[in-house]
């Protein structure tokens, strides 16, 4: 995913405009660095200390930055799949 989002965000990374990592939110250590925005995909169901992780995040942002969270939910399985699959 970092390098889609690398490939795709060349020319702000190369600007130092964007920064982008793939971090656990609960082990970040960012030093005094400070981020206008906080991207998080697909992690809400891994969070195993939501509280921390949360503060982990607002820790990260400078003061009036934005959070923004994202999370699908699994597909469910193609229905030739569920059911009872004795039975044809």
């Amino acid at each position: 995913m970092i390098e889609m989002a690398t490939k795709r965000n060349r020319e702000h990374v190369a600007a130092g405009k964007s920064v982008l990592r793939a971090v656990s939110l609960e082990d970040a250590d960012f030093g005094g660095e400070r981020f206008d925005k906080v991207f998080a995909f697909h992690v809400r169901a891994l969070w195993d200390q939501p509280v921390e992780a949360l503060g982990a995040a607002k820790r990260a942002l400078k003061r009036g930055g934005s959070l923004y969270l994202f999370n699908q939910p699994p597909e469910s399985p193609p229905a030739s799949t569920q059911g009872n699959s004795s039975r044809r």
